[in-house]
């Protein structure tokens, strides 16, 4: 397999082109590999472990290099940052190619996946990426104890009334809970969500949701997508039998002290 081949069979998949932040990110579009390590992103202990496995393919679903789609952020030097020198000295020592894919990955099955992790039922409401769950009533503390139990956590952050009784909820995957993406959060509180379950999350949308009158949970960035990237692995490892694939799992990288 070469990375090219892998972008073709995305843009099959999907029925069009990839979207301008995905695609091959670094190295050879045509090296040969028989390995094809997944990962969340390229962190150095990925890099590594994907390079000492012997795999030349490294398929991310987060840029590769900071800041977050650097091409798109005017900033000239963020190649010479330490952080990725790091990665391009590790990817170069092993010859390693990035492969990039994130929105068409969000469609094909990492938002739903974080459905399925969460024991959700079928969506009331599904408009392209926007989906609104119909559920029993039930109290927010009833659902952070649900969500702790399903993705494994010990802890995760909550913003709202724990004894607040909710019939619909929103879902945020991944980072579409940051304040960046508040009007998606707006789509979901127009449509009557009392509790919405984010990835990632910060102090502003969470005041935002709370002002709009929903609860609301914080899982973390990669709990809420690495479920939907084990799945990608396994249609991988169908439609490329000779190809051996592998997924790195990172979690989430802080603390709660």
């Amino acid at each position: 397999m070469t990375p090219s081949e892998l972008i073709s069979w995305f843009e099959g998949k999907r029925g069009r082109p990839l979207n301008p932040d995905e695609g091959l990110k670094f190295g050879d579009p045509n090296v040969q590999s028989d390995k094809v390590m997944v990962a969340w992103t390229a962190t150095p202990d990925v890099i590594e472990g994907t390079g000492r496995w012997g795999a030349n393919i490294l398929l991310v679903h987060e840029s590769p290099f900071f800041p977050y789609n650097p091409e798109e952020g005017g900033t000239s030097d963020f190649l010479t940052w330490r952080a990725n020198l790091r990665r391009i000295a590790l990817l170069s020592e092993f010859g390693i190619s990035v492969v990039r894919v994130h929105g068409t990955l969000d469609e094909l099955c990492v938002l739903d996946s974080f459905a399925e992790l969460l024991g959700l039922p079928e969506p009331s409401v599904l408009d392209g990426l926007v989906r609104v769950y119909d559920v029993p009533p039930s109290t927010v503390g009833e659902w952070v104890v649900r969500a702790k139990q399903r993705t494994g956590m010990e802890h995760v952050r909550m913003a709202g009334d724990p004894e607040k009784v909710v019939r619909r909820v929103g879902l945020l995957w991944g980072g579409m809970g940051l304040f960046v993406n508040l009007s998606y959060m707006e789509k979901l509180v127009r449509l009557g969500c009392g509790l919405l379950i984010c990835g990632e999350t910060d102090a502003y949308a969470m005041r935002f949701a709370l002002e709009s009158g929903c609860a609301l949970i914080e899982t973390g960035h990669e709990v809420s997508e690495e479920f939907g990237l084990r799945k990608a692995v396994d249609v991988l490892r169908e439609a490329f039998p000779r190809t051996e694939f592998s997924f790195y799992e990172l979690g989430n990288p802080w603390k709660v002290v």
